[in-house]
């Protein structure tokens, strides 16, 4: 799997394993016979379509984080704001702890939290984002598991796709 797609499933195991097993299926028959290019393009447009039309109220696989800073409203609406804008369907904010709280971002630990929290300086640097991120789909992960547990080997290895590409267009 090349580590684009390694980067979707991440962000999206459930639109993963779905067209996983779609081209896993596809690649059983005789015909049309894919080749490796052929299945790597179905699996980003399948990818890219599930993304861009799939409503986000209808995936399970929600992230909740929680927003709480010290330095008042104005600077919790900024960086809730900010990690609204980078469009990832799976991270919903919260500005108040939930039952579904599942990640808390603060610039202060809470030692009676039973929950995953990242704690940033002000203002959050590179690093700090980048922390967030991992842990972000690390929660989203775990949470996959007890839904879509990983069941499809990645169609890209088949034995078929080792042919050359150029062979499949003659």
């Amino acid at each position: 799997m090349t580590s684009k797609s390694v980067f979707f499933a991440n962000l999206y195991p459930g639109f993963d394993e779905l067209i996983l097993t779609f081209i896993s299926q596809l690649a059983k028959r005789a015909d049309p016979v894919l080749n490796r290019t052929m299945a790597v393009n179905l699996y980003f447009s399948y990818m890219f379509t599930l993304i861009n039309y799939l409503p986000t109220e209808a995936l399970r696989d929600k992230v909740y984080v929680c927003v709480d800073f010290a330095q008042g409203p104005i600077y919790t609406d900024y960086i809730s704001r900010t990690l609204s804008s980078f469009d990832n369907a799976f991270i919903v904010v919260e500005h108040r702890l939930s039952k579904h709280t599942d990640v808390y971002l603060s610039d202060f630990s809470d030692p009676t939290l039973a929950i995953p929290q990242v704690t940033w300086a002000n203002p959050p640097s590179p690093a700090d984002w980048g922390e967030l991120a991992d842990l972000t789909v690390r929660v989203k992960q775990a949470k996959m598991q007890t839904v879509v547990p990983k069941t499809v080997s990645d169609p890209f290895s088949l034995k078929r796709k080792d042919a050359s590409d150029d062979k499949a267009d003659s």
